[in-house]
């Protein structure tokens, strides 16, 4: 078993072919204007002009998030071997299935199924007329439409997942990305065949070279199993347990342009501990106050479309900061504590968030539960700032009940970038990227606590 796979991807004659004809498809669409620049040996590209003028706070973020939900059948029926002759691609079959899938153990799979589609009319920043309806690729659910992000899936240890992935993007697309998938569950403890390896990518005409075939969908085996699963017995080691996750494309040599077009979604986890329920466990802030939030640094051209420099190796930085598919979004929030998920989808830009008043005067503290996936062993409280690279994620607890109704706070990003190396330094006011307004008092009253040990960590 693999707990992450997202550096040191192979490059095979096959796969190298394959990019070379996707390139030369998309070239004309993508390429920056190369020049000799002094002191080169080769040509370089000129840095991308700057993105449209947006207009704030025109959209809002759902009240809450409603997990997605397990179906009742899947056709055709999840099989131990790859069913090829019924359209899976051919992976390899699913890891001790048979011993994990008992009571007491991974228990009988819930099942789930996600589509990567085109979603042909997504809108960045509302009727925004510098930023038209445009194609964005993303994960669609129960309900029809692919979204960016897609469905978050609610998980628990001890109760297995099956994700059935179908892959029903374009084959035929002009501009970046490449239509193959292959779906990384960010950092959890998985099933090599199912961890969503670089070289895994499918479609119905094309295979990785770890694959023995293409296909039109792959079932993905998630045991939701603790790691030290052999070496603790049971579900493993408790002290292992990772909550806010991610799955994310992760398709040899384009995992980058393929997730900055939309190809991600949350995976939330729970256990004994972290129940997702405020009258058990810990009582962590839940259901509709515990809202995962996506950041992502986008570059836009003169038309306000979504563009990617394929042929830079420095990557590209974005200027627009893109939080759950939409720019400078507004959240509204009740009058009690809320957990939320944060995650930097990347692919280049660094965030420092501070919690700012609307004159910019008063940064508020909030207290941080969660590093990465990990619940830290005590909460860190009254802290001012929190940094997270790309893929990194960082879960926080504010209490709005401290602010009277119809307040107006701004979460801002003060960490200044230049270019895809690193950050730069802190600079105060910073830049908004999402608006909260306390619009209302909870139907109920808020049961969650923050208590003061959370989860140990093992040495």
């Amino acid at each position: 078993m693999r707990k992450d796979s997202n550096h040191h991807d192979p490059v095979t004659p096959v796969a190298y072919s394959k990019r070379r004809t996707f390139l030369k498809a998309s070239l004309a669409a993508t390429a920056a204007p190369m020049v000799l620049t002094s002191g080169k040996a080769s040509a370089q590209p000129t840095p991308l002009p700057p993105s449209p003028p947006t207009t704030p706070w025109v959209e809002d973020l759902p009240n809450q998030i409603t997990p997605l939900a397990p179906l009742a059948t899947l056709t055709p029926a999840p099989t131990l071997n790859a069913n090829i002759a019924g359209g899976e691609c051919g992976r390899a079959p699913h890891q001790r299935y048979a011993e994990l899938t008992v009571p007491g153990k991974a228990g009988t799979p819930l099942l789930f199924q996600l589509t990567a589609k085109e979603n042909p009319a997504w809108l960045f920043n509302g009727n925004n007329p510098y930023y038209p309806p445009q194609p964005i690729w993303g994960y669609e659910g129960n309900t029809p439409g692919a979204t960016t992000p897609g469905p978050t899936i609610h998980a628990r240890y001890g109760q297995s997942v099956i994700c059935r992935i179908r892959n029903q993007l374009p084959q035929n697309h002009t501009g970046f990305g490449s239509p193959e998938i292959s779906t990384h569950l960010h950092n959890m403890h998985t099933p090599s065949e199912s961890d969503g390896y670089a070289s895994d990518f499918y479609s119905a005409v094309q295979g990785g070279v770890t694959l023995t075939a293409p296909g039109t969908f792959n079932d993905h085996f998630y045991p939701n199993l603790y790691a030290g699963f052999d070496e603790f017995g049971g579900l493993g080691d408790s002290r292992e347990a990772l909550g806010s996750l991610f799955y994310h494309d992760h398709t040899e040599g384009v995992t980058a342009p393929n997730v900055l077009k939309g190809m991600f979604g949350r995976y939330m986890v729970f256990d004994a501990l972290d129940t997702g329920d405020e009258t058990t466990g810990l009582r962590l802030p839940s259901g509709a106050y515990d809202y995962p939030l996506s950041f992502s640094d986008k570059r836009f051209d003169s038309g306000g479309r979504l563009t990617f420099d394929e042929l830079n190796p420095e990557g590209v930085l974005g200027d627009k900061v893109v939080v759950n598919g939409k720019i400078e979004p507004v959240l509204r929030v009740a009058r009690r504590k809320y957990r939320l998920r944060l995650l930097n989808v990347g692919p280049s830009r660094f965030y420092e968030f501070v919690l700012q008043n609307t004159g910019g005067t008063i940064v508020y503290p909030y207290t941080q539960i969660a590093n990465d996936g990990n619940l830290l062993p005590a909460p860190i409280v009254n802290q001012l700032r929190v940094r997270i690279a790309p893929a990194e994620r960082a879960d926080i607890v504010v209490d709005f009940s401290r602010f009277p109704l119809n307040t107006t706070l701004y979460l801002v990003n003060q960490l200044t970038q230049v270019d895809t190396r690193r950050p730069g330094v802190v600079q105060s006011p910073g830049t908004r990227v999402l608006k909260f307004i306390i619009d209302r008092q909870p139907p109920t009253p808020d049961l969650s606590v923050v208590p003061s040990v959370l989860r140990p960590l093992r040495d």
